[in-house]
């Protein structure tokens, strides 16, 4: 998926790569399983929203 990410906008570092990853994926509901969503995060390189990986940390956490 990263590759994906890279071939939309090359200038993207591995930490926002990583952080696309991340912030885009599914979360179960208690928080236990984290499952990756390869649309949600090149749908989100395609519309140029931020990578953020602040809230995403908030959100597992509880």
């Amino acid at each position: 998926m990263a590759g994906k990410i890279w071939a939309i906008n090359p200038d993207l570092s591995v930490e926002d790569v990583k952080n696309y990853i991340i912030y885009y994926s599914d979360i179960s509901e208690d928080g236990r399983i984290i499952l990756m969503n390869p649309k949600a995060s090149i749908d989100a390189v395609d519309k140029e929203k931020p990578p953020i990986n602040q809230q995403k940390k908030q959100k597992i956490k509880g």
